[in-house]
């Protein structure tokens, strides 16, 4: 599908976190057409659910998630989860690492002003 555009539901503030990003438009979708709120409309926070790719850098939808807060002038809010229950067979170092790798990108977020929340749904 082609990139958002101004006449998407996120409007100009989609388009120009697209142009302030390092991101290329073409890898932009969105996956519902719910217009945005802004602060001007109750919103508090731009949610990013990280879901995978916990990093702080190289991570393109926390770039356009930072860039798109920063457009409608609220602030972003990270939220990591896990579910133990995708780890009943691993090795407990493999749960570790990726603790570990949690608690490295929340270190980061911290660093650059951003909220980290983690959810660990057990098993």
């Amino acid at each position: 599908p082609p990139p958002p555009t101004m006449d998407s539901p996120f409007g100009p503030a989609l388009a120009a976190a697209i142009e302030e990003s390092t991101v290329e438009g073409a890898r932009v979708r969105l996956l519902n057409n719910h217009p945005a709120r802004g602060a001007r409309d109750g919103a508090e926070y731009v949610l990013y659910w990280c879901v995978r790719s916990a990093h702080a850098t190289h991570n393109e939808g926390l770039e356009i998630a930072k860039a798109l807060a920063n457009q409608m002038g609220l602030p972003l809010v990270v939220l990591s989860t896990i579910s133990l229950g995708h780890y009943v067979n691993a090795a407990r170092r493999h749960v570790h690492f990726i603790l570990e790798g949690e608690a490295e990108f929340k270190t980061a977020l911290t660093a650059a002003g951003i909220q980290h929340c983690l959810r660990i749904d057990p098993v």
